[in-house]
């Protein structure tokens, strides 16, 4: 069962999001996680892309605030977090005027990827505790 995440974006930020995964495009990928990383990242863009492009062809104005549904795999709202978390701690975007708004996405995503990653850490503890105990009831 693969986990998704729902997350909710208007339309100011889907271009600032769509910005900060072209910019990390031309990244190094040193590493095996970089590439895969990388990897989610294309695949990232063309959802928000072609997302983005439909909002675009039905948008009136009184939709600017109008908020849009994206359901992200686990994996894909982890790179999210990562991407974004990386373009906020460069110091000459703080005058970006999407950057309180990418802040709020980061920790929405921060919040929901890594409570299921304990919720998850959290099930596979209790289940060991199970097993151990069932392996000491038996002698």
């Amino acid at each position: 069962m693969i986990t998704k995440i729902q997350i909710k974006l208007n339309n100011d930020i889907l271009p600032a999001v769509i910005q900060v995964l072209e910019h990390t495009k031309n990244q190094k990928t040193d590493t095996l996680q970089l590439a895969v990383l990388n990897s989610i990242r294309a695949d990232l863009l063309i959802k928000f892309e072609e997302k983005t492009k439909n909002i675009q062809k039905q948008i009136s104005i009184l939709d600017h605030n109008k908020k849009h549904n994206f359901v992200l795999k686990y994996h894909e709202a982890y790179a999210l977090h990562q991407f974004i978390s990386q373009a906020l701690s460069i110091k000459n975007q703080q005058d970006n005027p999407h950057f309180k708004k990418l802040g709020r996405l980061v920790a929405e995503l921060h919040g929901k990827v890594f409570v299921f990653a304990k919720e998850k850490e959290n099930v596979t503890l209790e289940r060991e505790a199970e097993a151990a105990q069932g392996q000491t009831s038996l002698f």
